[in-house]
């Protein structure tokens, strides 16, 4: 299918779209929701489809200047006719493209306004929180995603840096900037980066574990237990609430 496309493409029309896709691409780091940048140059490919191209309108000139002097009378009222539809249609075409790229897409369900009116919003003032919530939301994959693969680097109100994981859902940032719209009000920015994290939620809770466990070990409750039942064992250390 590619090799057949490449045969009917020209060189005027790649250069055209590369060059789109390389101020696309630009935007895709200063956006909070790459997907949303994603589809926006999706969208103005569309209608670069449409547009005129400068060599047509050239031949088209040429063409009907080399005809006979009477016919060329009436053939320039045609071509001045082609050209300024072709022109309004061009202009059609660019202000489509202008106000599509200087709108914001803004999903509906997730209107900051309205949510602020339809349910309580929430302040997540740290990671710990945001696994909470997420927990108590119901939302059994991003909880998942939060616990087992996210290694923390920063987390502020309004922005969560953490490291790459290979393990991470590949819709986890998505998710978790929508939910994080929805429960809070706000826009989050969450970044990805290369630098190492902390471990993650459950490692660090693991590692707690058996701190609090040789702790206790060392204790004199223990010791009298052991002196009791010798071959007893503690095998799990948990706080009271």
């Amino acid at each position: 299918m590619i090799t057949i496309i490449t045969k009917e493409v020209n060189e005027s029309t790649l250069i055209v779209f590369w060059q789109f896709i390389l101020k696309g691409l630009d935007e895709l780091s200063v956006v909070t929701n790459p997907i949303l940048s994603l589809e926006m140059l999706v969208i103005r490919l569309i209608y670069l489809k449409d547009m005129p191209s400068y060599e047509a309108v050239l031949d088209l000139l040429n063409k009907n200047n080399s005809n006979q002097p009477q016919e060329n009378a009436i053939d320039s009222d045609n071509i001045e006719l082609n050209l300024n539809e072709k022109n309004e249609k061009n202009n059609i075409s660019k202000n489509q493209i202008k106000n599509t790229t200087q709108t914001k897409l803004e999903p509906t369900s997730l209107n900051p306004k309205k949510l602020t009116e339809d349910i309580n919003l929430v302040s997540i003032s740290s990671f710990e929180d945001l696994i909470k919530l997420s927990s108590e939301k119901k939302e059994v994959e991003l909880t998942y995603d939060l616990k087992k693969n996210v290694n923390l680097i920063k987390f502020s109100e309004g922005k969560i840096d953490i490291s790459l994981n290979e393990n991470l859902g590949k819709n986890f940032v998505r998710n978790l900037s929508e939910k994080l719209l929805e429960w809070t009000g706000k826009r989050w920015v969450i970044t990805l980066s290369k630098e190492v994290g902390q471990n993650t939620f459950s490692e660090r809770q693991s590692i707690n574990s058996m701190q609090m466990l040789e702790q206790e070990k060392k204790k004199e409750v223990y010791k009298k237990f052991k002196s009791i039942f010798s071959d007893g064992e503690l095998v799990k250390v948990s706080k009271e609430d």
